[in-house]
């Protein structure tokens, strides 16, 4: 997603899968998202992701409040992220460090 690259908020619309598979997928990221997030934003977050997710108009608009709320913490949050992100290293460096060793 770009916009965690660019440290930008965002919402992430997630395609649903057979036997709901992607809400393992949402909730591992949300986990690792989330981490040094404090405890009040975090929750915040989830459940507006999770009622946007959930087709869900009247919990997304109860969840809006507490989200619009913390949108400084959770914008910080995401630039923070975003810096996390550029530490690591690209995936094709990465295969050919792997490859290397294994040689």
């Amino acid at each position: 997603m770009r916009a965690q690259w660019a440290g930008q908020s965002f919402i992430w619309q997630i395609y649903p899968q057979a036997e709901d598979v992607h809400l393992l997928k949402f909730d591992a990221f949300l986990t690792r998202f989330e981490a040094g997030l404090a405890d009040e934003p975090a929750r915040a977050q989830r459940a507006f992701w999770y009622a946007w997710n959930a087709g869900d108009p009247d919990g997304a608009a109860s969840a809006w409040a507490a989200y619009r709320a913390r949108i400084t913490v959770l914008a910080a949050h995401g630039q923070a992220w975003a810096r996390t992100l550029s530490r690591q290293t690209d995936l094709a460096t990465a295969l050919v460090r792997f490859c290397e060793s294994h040689l």
